[in-house]
């Protein structure tokens, strides 16, 4: 069985339903990459919190078909040829992951910072040799709510005085 010549994307552009023939197709850093048979040099990036990937849809695959590889194993021999218990479970009948998938679904958020507290957090990060989510998470875990308020009206005094000086800076542009 030849799987790169079975790859397809089907999805929704503005309403309008598209269906690629891919030769490729990558996920990672919460895009889906697809690489079209039909156009090379060209490839569709996708943002989305739902992609789903079936593979011989409605038909059962044969233990020759389907290899674990456990990169945290040392040796070849090792190698697992049986599904992960970790790994999602899909429903044999429609084909949909069960509720414990959700718990590998990433969410993103995005700061709007002044120029000193962004140079603040990077080399706060960087002092302590952090990735940017990681320190967020242990922040927002070890803070108390007193010093939270604190920080927070510090803050809030700080963006005041900044936006202050902001409004005169334009209107003196203005003038």
């Amino acid at each position: 069985m030849n799987i790169l010549n079975k790859i397809r994307a089907f999805f929704t552009r503005e309403n309008e339903q598209i269906s690629l023939e891919l030769s490729a197709a990558e996920i990672k850093n919460g895009k889906a990459y697809l690489h079209p048979k039909s156009a090379t040099g060209i490839t569709y990036i996708i943002r989305s919190e739902d992609v789903e990937i079936r593979l011989n849809d409605g038909k059962s695959l044969n233990g020759a078909d389907v290899i674990v590889v456990d990169k945290s194993k040392k040796r070849s021999s090792d190698i697992s040829h049986k599904p992960s218990k970790t790994a999602p479970v899909y429903d044999g009948n429609s084909g949909t992951l069960l509720p414990d998938y959700g718990r590998f679904k990433k969410k993103t958020f995005s700061v709007s910072l002044y120029q000193d507290e962004y140079e603040t957090l990077l080399n706060t990060i960087k002092e302590y040799g952090y990735r940017w989510a990681d320190f967020i998470l242990a922040s927002a875990k070890t803070a108390t709510k007193g010093t939270m308020e604190r920080e927070h009206k510090k803050l809030i005094k700080v963006h005041k005085e900044i936006r202050k000086e902001e409004r005169l800076a334009k209107t003196k542009d203005k003038n």
